[in-house]
This record gives C-alpha cells, structure tokens and sequence, in this order.
C-alpha cells in the first residue's frame, strides 16, 4: 500500500478526483487544484465576512486550518524560537525547517555530534517527523483536556502559564470491530497532531530553574527543547504504543513520563558540562519538592 497522505499531512482520496486532488481534513473536504473547500464552514456564522468556501480564511501565509473547522494563527518568532532551540541543541546545520507551519527534516543527520546529541536528534528525527505525526508551533493559545465516553483523551495537553511554553496533541479515531481472529478498522480518523505553543514571554526572555545548588537563569532554547521533549512524548505514548528506543514508556506515571522531558534536556546540558536542573516545582509539584533521580527514566536501555 503507497504512502496516503498529501498536502497538510492530510490523507488523500485518490479516487474522488484523481491523485492529490481531494483531501481528507475531518470536518471537510479539500481540494488542493482549487485551494478551496467542498462545502460550507461548519462554523460560518463565526465568519461573516469570510468565503465559507475559503482556505485558511484566504491567507495561508498566516493561518492554518488544521482539520477544516477552525482557523488558527502561528507566529514567525514562534518558529524562529524553535529553530534557534535546534541550533542550540545541534549546531546550524541541523536541517530541520517549516513548511506550512509542519516542522520537517531534509533527512542529513548532522555531523561531529557528541553521542549525546546523536541520541537526542534521533528522538526528534522519528518522534516529530518520521512518524507521520504533524508537528506544528502555535503562538499564544490556551488549550484543554477532552475525553471521550470510554475516558479516553482525544485532546490533551497544558494551560500556557507564565514564561513556560505548553504542548498538546490532538487525535481521534474511530474503530470497527471485525469478531474473533480479526484485526479491527479505522472505519474515521482526524489527522494527527502535535502541537508546540509558545507564549510571547518565552520568546523574549529566559526561564528561571533550580538547579543544585541554587536558581539559575536558563536560555529559551532550553525551555523549548524541554517543552518538545513533551511533543516527543505524546507522539510515543500515542502512535508508538509507549515504546521506543529500548525504554518501555507504559510502565511509568504519568508523572514520571512528565519527568523524563527534565531528563531529555539534562542529556544536553550534561555533555556541554552545564548546571542541570533539579526538576523543582515543575510538572504540577509544591514549590521545594523535585522529582527522585531514580524517578527519571534514561533516553535508552
């Protein structure tokens, strides 16, 4: 079976209109000849004075429309703050970049990497690229958690607060039960996403972090490397079934798999020989209280 998906990372339906023509956005349908939909904005009441027909309501240089319904707004120093994070963390020739707002790799691992960063860059590579997990940066939005009947999460993620950037992963599927000795199928599916919010404040300025010791002022890039770490993690739990690189994710709380994002940016820290951090007051502890080292999965086994 080739590869189904197309513009967007939307899965395309080849034989509506022919190869690429029609897409599959969820709440409509696309067609990338026409750059417009097929029917009206479920939500067009909301938009008086924009075409229900239109695409990203007509400027996709600054909006995204990721699943047909609603529109959403990325900034530009929103991406460059992610750029600059994977500078830091792999040097300029990293060789990732955005297209239409998705995160993508040119394929050419970087050279002369510590083993440290070779172990970090591989995570990126196949968390937020490979697994066909659309990978978007989103500027200053406040998202929530949402669970279906049987108390499963179709979205999730955290509250931007203060200077920290947030994360959030988005998908639903909906499963056909074929009987005994037969695999079921996805009978409806809304594209994957994984998305990276970034608040204004953690563009301009650094975060404040215990280390041991004392505080320490660290940079934005390793604030979002952390925050990415969670990316890497939703796209784990989700469409790798807890499993990667040798560390069973399933066996750990929720708290711990929250915990090993401190864990993914003190591997880089550590092989720059910088201060680490300790973990205090963060992924929802009292101030003073930090997560057991032996608490902290490693990257691998």
């Amino acid at each position: 079976m080739g590869y189904r998906f197309g513009f967007n990372g939307k899965e395309n339906d080849n034989e509506v209109k022919g190869v690429g023509n029609s897409l599959d956005f969820g709440a409509r349908i696309y067609d990338s000849r026409l750059g417009r939909w097929l029917i009206v904005d479920p939500l067009t009441k909301k938009y008086p004075d924009i075409s229900p027909y239109a695409y990203a309501a007509n400027n996709p240089i600054f909006f995204i429309d990721p699943d047909g319904e609603k529109v959403k707004a990325f900034s530009v120093a929103s991406q460059t703050l992610v750029l600059k994070t994977l500078n830091y963390a792999f040097g300029k020739d990293h060789g990732f970049n955005f297209e239409n707002n998705t995160l993508i790799h040119n394929g050419e691992t970087p050279k002369n990497m510590t083993p440290q960063q070779t172990l970090m860059f591989n995570y990126l590579q196949e968390t937020l690229v490979k697994s066909q997990t659309i990978t978007t940066v989103i500027a200053n939005q406040n998202i929530s958690v949402s669970q279906n009947s049987d108390g499963e999460i179709v979205s999730g993620g955290a509250v931007q607060d203060g200077n920290a950037t947030t994360f959030f992963y988005g998908a639903t599927r909906t499963y056909k039960d074929n009987g005994t000795f037969m695999a079921p199928t996805i009978t409806s599916s809304t594209q994957d996403n994984n998305e990276i919010l970034v608040t204004s404040g953690l563009i301009q300025n650094g975060i404040n972090l215990t280390i041991e010791g004392g505080d320490k002022v660290f940079g934005v890039e390793h604030a979002t490397l952390h925050e990415l770490a969670h990316g890497m993690m939703n796209v784990i739990m989700n469409e790798m079934k807890g499993e990667y690189n040798g560390v069973n994710f399933n066996d750990m709380t929720e708290t711990q798999r929250s915990d090993w994002a401190i864990r993914f940016t003190n591997t880089l820290l550590q092989s720059q020989n910088q201060s680490l951090e300790t973990g205090q007051g963060q992924h929802g502890r009292e101030s003073g209280t930090a997560p057991n080292k032996n608490d902290v999965a490693p990257l691998s086994e």
